[in-house]
């Protein structure tokens, strides 16, 4: 989805999202839970990718606020509170 409202939940701790229209799809992180980790990678080759909190949370740009995922780039969040996420840039191996 291309809101936060709209954005499609991530479910799964490893996630690998392969198309991004135009740089307008995103991703919905779910609630923090103080341990929990998400890693996210954007397998589209041309576009970034949006990645919301939870209704509430913070992912670092401030509450209910996107960040941005570049083309063929990996971020690791880690759930630090019940409400905040510290993510980072990963480096993805290549073979």
């Amino acid at each position: 989805g291309t809101t936060q409202s709209t954005a499609t939940v991530l479910v799964s701790g490893v996630n690998e999202v392969t198309t991004v229209a135009v740089g307008a799809d995103g991703v919905q992180l779910p609630s923090a839970v103080a341990g929990r980790y998400a890693y996210i990678y954007n397998a589209d080759g041309a576009d970034s990718l949006k990645v919301w909190p939870a209704t509430g949370d913070n992912a670092g740009a401030g509450v209910d606020l996107n960040i941005s995922v570049s083309f063929g780039q990996m971020i690791v969040c880690h759930a630090v509170d019940a409400t905040t996420w510290y993510c980072f840039s990963a480096a993805r191996k290549t073979s």
